[in-house]
């Protein structure tokens, strides 16, 4: 004992000590990333800020190119002779289209124009909308006027007189072959056109982009914008004169403007031909800003690391404290366990992974009524009903060793059988294997009897419900005779001299004898339905007829109320498959409800194809049916707004008895509704084969009804 303590605790010191150095690599794998991580930021920056400039400066310097190329063409083809007042309005047409036609595809140029040898506009693009104006005080106009060996020049940046806006003026002598300055021709660069483009650049708070020439570092545009620094070059000591006086054309420099006191990483490009050059900025501080977030981030969570490491070895030590006296209890626990298998009231057993019996509780030994003895090293099935044990092995089989529950029956030692709801949990070895599965059994046999005695209950009921069923449908066709004698009498009354309040009488008597008549039709009608003594007869029906009925029977009842009562379906053929007379029972229950409960507006009864069916709707401008009703307005007496049940105002059977009908053939009756608006009812039907639809043409020769295309807002 004494020899393993110093062994223990130089272990102990060599894993503290190895701890240590991994988190001390740890610490410099994090800051090396982070320091990747920075360079990564500010090289992406830079390059960023280079490839914009670049992209500047190949932009302009296309716009000199080809600006250059139209000055030198123009100074060859303007005649000498068209370079004076009086000959303008010979050469003025050409001269000026030939100067419009030289602005195509180029957004930032303002226009191009032609002065004389005194400085006055002679031709202009754009020439109806230009002001003429003189030029003669420009130092461009002076310097190519004086100097005869001057080429292409290029102006500050002036406010065109004839556009009032900021430009920079490329512009060309124009002379004659002894040399002779007859004027210029010149073009002008709209530099708000740059100001817009730089604008539009994602440069953060802080960022810069601008255009200055090379040879002054004067401003010609910036932005943000600075009016005071137009024309006004930078200092001999700027980092940017300094660099770019070495001839470097792409330069990435990083400095510190004075007038903010900010630190920006600033890309230029400057042009190979011409004496200018881009510079895109960014700040150095929102370059860095999203690095030292995750630099913040990752520091704080390498702290946290390490605070939960010193949590866990803190942790860990005091679980080896705790170690000791878990083993100390866990034989304790065991005995616990077998004591507590023992007074749970459900039967527990083990098998081993073969199916031999290796424990049992005594709650077990009630459930078979065997000894431990004859349980112990017994197989599983030993005890089983032999006609439940292939149901037990397809279970096993099918769940692949993840536990299940199956029912099954022991037959006890006293001959009877014993019901359980079995809980079987498998065990699995290092291997994978199964090694043994613990049973936990539920005596359900109470449950079994109950669930017989209910399903015995459920068989008389349905038994008393046909019954009923058919006893209904022969008392309401023996009640018909009766109703149909009182009708005779009635009407025989009605032919005496009879008094006013005779009459009075006899009218109460019709209507009570019609609502008693209606009553029993259609309790006859689900009767029939609910005893199954209607059966469908399936034929081709062609729409248009069943459209034609639809029409002959309700359009006068349509007008009566003072609606309208459209018709629509497709012109070309249309054949259904279908009982006649039961969706025509359907239909005319459908439309029926549909004028009842309408009071103005119209119904609208529609027909259109949906893949190999046809829908067939019926709609209403009615008062609509509340969403809380759901499908309670197909049960038999269920009637909206009608909790007195008023006969008068219907049975309440009709939808019952229709959805029944639909069934019959197939067909699912279902509705839409917005409470208020109006409702739409259909129902789907197979659609006939093309021949029976081309057969059922040719056989009908009466004229069609006339047939429209509104739908039911029309109505």
């Amino acid at each position: 004992m004494n020899t393993g303590l110093p062994t223990g605790a130089a272990r102990g010191r060599l894993s503290g000590g190895l701890l240590a150095v991994a988190l001390l690599v740890l610490v410099l794998l994090i800051g090396y990333q982070l320091f990747l991580s920075y360079r990564h930021q500010i090289k992406m920056a830079e390059i960023s800020t280079r490839n914009l400039a670049a992209v500047f400066e190949t932009r302009f310097d296309a716009t000199l190119r080809r600006t250059d190329a139209d000055l030198q063409a123009l100074a060859r083809l303007i005649p000498a002779a068209a370079l004076n007042q009086d000959a303008v309005p010979r050469y003025q047409r050409t001269i000026n289209a030939d100067l419009d036609s030289r602005l195509f595809n180029m957004e930032e140029m303002a226009g191009y124009r032609v002065h004389d040898a005194n400085g006055d506009t002679l031709y202009a693009s754009d020439n109806a909308h230009t002001a003429r104006v003189n030029i003669a005080d420009r130092p461009y106009f002076r310097q190519l006027r004086d100097d005869p060996g001057a080429g292409l020049l290029f102006s500050d940046v002036v406010t065109g007189r004839s556009l009032g806006r900021p430009v920079l003026v490329i512009v060309r002598a124009l002379r004659d072959e002894r040399g002779k300055f007859l004027g210029i021709v010149h073009g002008m660069i709209e530099l708000e056109y740059y100001q817009k483009r730089f604008q539009a650049l994602d440069l953060g708070a802080h960022g810069l982009a601008a255009l200055r020439r090379s040879d002054t570092h004067a401003q010609l545009v910036r932005w943000p914008a600075m009016p005071d620094g137009v024309n006004k070059p930078l200092p001999a000591d700027h980092p940017v004169v300094m660099r770019l006086a070495g001839g470097d054309k792409a330069v990435t420099l990083h400095y510190t403007v004075a007038s903010d006191d900010l630190t920006r990483i600033v890309g230029i490009q400057a042009m190979q031909n011409y004496p200018f050059y881009f510079a895109v900025g960014l700040a150095r501080a929102e370059v860095l800003a999203d690095w030292r977030t995750q630099a913040l981030v990752v520091t704080l969570s390498t702290f946290a690391l390490f605070a939960l490491i010193g949590a866990l070895l803190i942790r860990m030590q005091r679980m080896r404290i705790r170690e000791a006296g878990i083993l100390r209890d866990l034989a304790q626990s065991e005995t616990q366990y077998r004591s507590l298998a023992q007074m749970v009231p459900v039967g527990i057993c083990h098998f081993d992974g073969s199916g031999r019996c290796t424990y049992v509780n005594d709650r077990h030994l009630q459930l078979t009524g065997r000894s431990r003895d004859e349980l112990l090293g017994s197989d599983w099935s030993d005890f089983v009903h032999p006609d439940d044990s292939p149901k037990i092995r397809e279970s096993w089989a099918h769940n692949e060793g993840t536990p299940f529950v199956c029912e099954y029956r022991y037959m006890h030692a006293d001959g009877r059988l014993v019901h359980v709801l079995s809980e079987v949990e498998i065990e699995t070895g290092a291997d994978g294997m199964v090694s043994g599965y613990i049973v936990a059994q539920t005596d359900i046999s109470l449950r079994k009897q109950a669930e017989a005695e209910l399903l015995l209950a459920k068989l008389q009921a349905e038994n008393a419900n046909i019954a009923k069923t058919r006893f209904l449908a022969a008392a309401s066709h023996d009640l018909r005779q009766p109703i149909q004698a009182i009708n005779l009498f009635r009407d025989a009354l009605n032919r005496t001299e009879l008094s006013e309040e005779q009459k009075i009488i006899s009218n109460f008597l019709s209507r009570s004898v019609q609502q008693l008549g209606e009553l029993l039709y259609s309790l006859l009608d689900i009767s029939k339905l609910d005893a199954g003594q209607v059966g469908p007869q399936m034929k081709e029906l062609p729409v248009e007829e069943l459209f034609k009925a639809v029409d002959a029977e309700f359009s006068t009842l349509a007008v009566q109320k003072k609606l309208r009562f459209k018709l629509s379906y497709p012109f070309k053929d249309m054949v259904v498959f279908a009982d006649p007379g039961l969706i025509l029972s359907v239909l005319r229950n459908l439309i029926g409800n549909a004028l009842k409960y309408t009071e103005r507006g119209g119904v609208l009864v529609a027909a259109r194809k949906r893949h190999n069916s046809v829908l067939i709707q019926v709609w209403d401008t009615g008062i609509g049916i509340e969403p809380q009703y759901g499908e309670q307005i197909f049960d038999e007496f269920f009637q909206i707004g009608n909790r007195t049940r008023d006969r008068a105002k219907g049975l309440g059977l009709g939808l019952a008895i229709a959805k029944r009908m639909a069934q019959l053939f197939g067909g699912k009756l279902s509705y839409r509704s917005r409470f208020g608006h109006g409702s739409v009812f259909e129902i789907s039907l197979p659609l006939a084969g093309a021949e029976a639809a081309t057969e059922a043409r040719d056989e009908r020769a009466s004229a069609p009804l006339s047939r429209t295309k509104d739908d039911v807002t029309a109505l």
